[in-house]
């Protein structure tokens, strides 16, 4: 090769050479463009979800949890860019099945979706509690493909909400298209998590409202005590400290008298007493609950001349009780031993307590005359009181009569 041949293919080298440069160099351009665009997008997509979040400040105090569902699906579909946006709610009549509501859209979407839709939500699902994305490399499924026919959105998102790990219903979005150009419009999994945090707000305002209920049902519970059971005692106490000093009357009937006052006196001593025990947080377990009966009932009966037994085991699991079953399950305890001591002429009474697998077991047990079960005591204000205390619980109450004697039985269930 003479000299001028090989200058050429130096020449040609180092041209290729600056090709593959030029190439390299285009490349990393090229793909920091791509980059930049999908940091772009990213930003773009967290910037709605945050716009989403945002939208919590113009949320104000709620009169029913109803209106956080009305709030957030108009939300959704106002910041996320979407073309229908409901609520999936269960029926109760129906475990699995799910009702749309709260549907915000156009009005011919709107009023294409029935709200008397079931939709059936597979078992497997549910108990996963997560989110499913469908967009365009989503693989289809029958599942999928029941909710695309049902409400004609082909890519869509669906989170559940979830309170105490109960899936109480489920936020749907959706789109009739998705614009492919760079991705820009795209369902993605920040879109997903923009719809978790929602759903997350939405349980932590279920949980928030349910113990705002708890709350007021519990001061009107507290308000009614005192009306019925402390009012009452202090105008029997009232009128007849008025009767003794407008009355005249001898020794005699002026210490009956101050002997009834003393006695309405100690029963709203106890009465108190009672609804001061119970609303301690520091009674709310079993065990305490048990220790005050057996302090409370022991006390009862120590004055009196009739045999009365305790059977309460020895350990006491540590199960926590809500200040309503603890005083309801006190109240009818106390009321089953009082009727045993007024109405049974029994010489002896037995209180029992066990922990079965359903629930938490109380009996008394007497050796008397037997329970009435015909005739207007049959239906005593008394006893329909009990059983009430015990539904109001969830549990459940029975009187049997025995060959000698009546046995109450009542019990709540265990969760």
């Amino acid at each position: 090769m003479d000299i001028s041949g090989q200058k050429i293919n130096d020449l040609r080298e180092e041209v290729d050479y600056y090709k593959r440069q030029l190439n390299e160099l285009t490349g990393d351009f090229v793909s920091r463009d791509y980059q930049v665009i999908d940091m772009s997008i990213e930003i773009a997509q967290m910037r709605k979800g945050l716009e989403l979040i945002a939208a919590l400040n113009q949320f104000k105090s709620i009169a029913a949890f109803e209106e956080i569902y009305e709030h957030f699906t108009e939300q959704m579909n106002v910041h996320m860019q979407m073309d229908l946006s409901m609520i999936l709610q269960p029926l109760a009549e129906m475990p699995g099945y799910f009702s749309p509501a709260f549907i915000k859209g156009n009005f011919s979407t709107e009023a294409a979706i029935s709200v008397r839709q079931k939709i059936c939500i597979p078992a497997t699902f549910i108990e996963q509690k997560c989110s499913l994305l469908v967009n365009r490399d989503t693989a289809s499924s029958p599942f999928i493909n029941m909710l695309v026919g049902c409400f004609g959105m082909p890519f869509f998102i669906l989170t559940p909400v979830i309170v105490q790990k109960r899936v109480i219903s489920y936020l749907f979005t959706g789109r009739k298209k998705e614009t492919v150009l760079l991705a820009a419009s795209r369902l993605l999994m920040h879109d997903v998590h923009t719809l978790e945090a929602i759903a997350g707000v939405i349980a932590a305002l279920k949980n928030q409202h349910e113990q705002f209920q708890l709350i007021v049902n519990e001061r009107e519970r507290i308000s009614s005590d005192m009306h019925d059971e402390i009012g009452s005692g202090i105008t029997q106490i009232a009128l007849m400290s008025e009767l003794i000093q407008t009355q005249q009357k001898d020794e005699r009937g002026l210490k009956k008298d101050i002997r009834i006052i003393a006695l309405s006196a100690h029963r709203l001593v106890q009465t108190m007493s009672e609804i001061i025990w119970a609303l301690n947080p520091h009674n709310d377990t079993l065990e305490n609950l048990l220790a005050y009966i057996r302090e409370q009932s022991q006390q009862f009966f120590e004055p009196l001349e009739i045999q009365f037994d305790i059977y309460f085991p020895d350990a006491v699991p540590d199960m926590k009780l809500s200040n309503v079953q603890r005083r309801n399950l006190y109240l009818v305890t106390r009321e089953a031993l009082n009727n045993a001591l007024k109405h049974s002429e029994a010489t002896a009474i037995q209180l029992k307590f066990e922990l079965l697998e359903s629930g938490c077991s109380f009996s008394v047990n007497d050796n008397g005359t037997g329970i009435v079960t015909t005739g207007s005591k049959a239906g005593s204000n008394g006893l329909k009181n009990m059983k009430k205390r015990m539904e109001d619980v969830g549990g459940t109450i029975v009187w049997i009569s025995q060959e000698k004697g009546t046995s109450v039985e009542y019990c709540i269930p265990i969760y």
